[in-house]
């Protein structure tokens, strides 16, 4: 099944992540891991 195929199917609530998966994040680089720490988690301490 295609990953966006997945997606779709979440959003409808056809189908669930179990607990553990969920908020899960994947970074293909060290470069977006550190421009996510920078804008949401960084962000987030501030506000």
């Amino acid at each position: 099944m295609k990953t966006a195929t997945v997606l779709d199917l979440i959003d409808i609530g056809s189908m669930a992540l179990p607990e553990f998966q969920r908020g899960y994040r994947f970074f293909t680089s060290v470069e977006n891991f550190k421009e996510y720490v920078t804008r949401e988690v960084l962000a987030e301490a501030v506000a």
